[in-house]
């Protein structure tokens, strides 16, 4: 007997729901949604780069603040440590979120959407690595929002993950050094703020004029 493949992609869909409920059972059982994160960073020890690591990259997977993550690796570890472990953290996670979405399929996360995700895939399809990295370059876009899209459009493993490698290296710079010279020097903060700002607004005007042209979905 063969199985209903509406049956199939509902499952899929349950999944991906108890996968979600899992992690954020455990983001609350760890009490990393109330800044605690640093709490068990310190109570590690020499393992604390790795513990930091691990939280990272689960929380990557999840529709959270990822900027605080990197600001808070900043302080934590310095510019050098802050940044290799926050980026590391980030493509752990990316690429995680891109693999369970592809497995899961596109049609179950549709049905989730009701549909709204056509016009999304269809910018992601059509420029692989270049629209990657021009979303990651840009910090309007949601972090977990491309990580996911880009595993349910026809995007390349390769393209996905050479242009988040690049794309997100700008950004993870200027968060950590937030983080790493918060108290000791303003003029780096000020210059790392003032690029993340040059990003947003020059990537909502070049975002706006490329949406225009991409057809109704």
């Amino acid at each position: 007997m063969q199985s209903d493949p509406r049956s199939s992609q509902w499952l899929k869909v349950i999944l991906l729901l108890v996968i979600f409920a899992g992690l954020w059972w455990a983001v609350e059982a760890l009490g990393l949604g109330s800044g605690q994160i640093q709490e068990h960073v310190d109570d590690s020890g020499a393992w604390g780069p790795l513990v930091f690591f691990g939280l990272y990259s689960m929380l990557a997977l999840l529709p959270v603040p990822k900027a605080v993550l990197s600001i808070l690796g900043g302080t934590l570890f310095g510019m050098i440590g802050g940044l290799l472990l926050s980026w590391g953290a980030a493509m752990v996670g990316a690429c995680a979120s891109f693999y369970l979405a592809r497995s899961l399929g596109a049609e179950a996360v549709e049905k989730l959407s009701a549909g709204r995700l056509d016009k999304a895939l269809k910018v992601l399809e059509g420029n692989g690595m270049t629209a990657i990295l021009t979303l990651r370059l840009v910090p309007i876009v949601p972090f977990t929002a491309i990580n996911y899209g880009a595993g349910l459009a026809s995007v390349r493993f390769r393209d996905y993950f050479f242009g988040s490698a690049l794309g997100m290296v700008p950004g993870s710079i200027a968060y950590v050094a937030v983080g790493a010279y918060a108290s000791t020097n303003l003029w780096i903060v000020g210059s790392a703020a003032t690029a993340l700002v040059l990003m947003v607004v020059g990537g909502g005007f070049y975002g706006r004029r490329y949406a225009r042209k991409l057809p109704n979905p």
